[in-house]
């Protein structure tokens, strides 16, 4: 603790012995917690005694999982958690319909027509985002999306690949 100021609990894990309580209350450390070895590494004599364990388990610098609260019944004091209270949000839509490209509401055979005039650059723009004809939304009005289009317009497909992004 002197090393950091007192300002960061240290632990010691994967360690072979246990701690002395002798020890720690010399050397002032308290430690967040240690991880001896199970087994052998525990229990032998040579690394720690029962005499040792007995003390340092039965010690105040050592609490066991037996003397921790139940983390489920435990009460929480100076915590205010209301109970949420989300208000429902309406979906928007968007203001366009994927393949409508005169924007009559209606996805018909006059909107393959004007993607095929922009495709073949007879008309210079949509006069809507490029995006309500992008059917395949890979940033680029070409003949994959007319093909997508006429698929479904001659109903090939059931439903434009966007429609329900």
């Amino acid at each position: 603790m002197k090393l950091t100021g007192g300002k960061k609990l240290v632990a010691m894990s994967e360690n072979d012995t246990i701690p002395r309580v002798s020890n720690l209350i010399n050397e002032r450390a308290g430690w967040l917690y240690f991880c001896p070895w199970y087994g052998w590494w525990l229990t032998g004599e040579q690394n720690n005694p029962v005499d040792w364990l007995i003390e340092m388990y039965q010690s105040d610098y050592c609490i066991t999982l037996d003397e921790l609260p139940d983390l489920k019944a435990y009460p929480i004091s100076d915590y205010d958690d209301p109970t949420p209270n989300p208000s429902p949000t309406t979906t928007m839509w968007p203001e366009f319909l994927y393949g409508d490209l005169n924007g009559d509401k209606k996805v018909n055979s006059t909107d393959l027509s004007y993607m095929k005039r922009y495709i073949l650059k007879i008309t210079p723009s949509l006069g809507l985002p490029e995006r309500v004809a992008d059917l395949n939304q890979d940033s680029r009005v070409n003949s994959t999306d007319y093909s997508i289009l006429q698929r479904y317009l001659l109903r090939i497909i059931p439903n434009l690949p966007v429609e329900y992004q």
